[in-house]
């Protein structure tokens, strides 16, 4: 997984291994399907909450905000 921490102007990168696999049939088994298992599951399950999160936040913020972007000095 990965995931930023914001503390004012600092932000922190962090990066953990969730798991691990092999292509090849080990002793725990055949592990081929795992990632597309546990990206399927991503995608079904935990997406579309979180979509609804996003769209909850969106639809809280002012009519009236401004989202233009200033140049910056090169």
């Amino acid at each position: 997984g990965h995931y930023a921490i914001i503390n004012g102007k600092d932000v922190e990168f962090y990066r953990h291994s969730i798991a691990g696999f092999s292509i090849s049939p080990t002793a725990r088994g055949d592990e081929r399907w795992t990632a597309y298992s546990f990206f399927k599951n991503v995608y079904d399950l935990w997406l579309p909450e979180h979509y609804k999160r996003i769209c909850s936040v969106i639809d809280m913020l002012p009519a009236d905000v401004n989202f233009d972007v200033s140049e910056l000095d090169q």
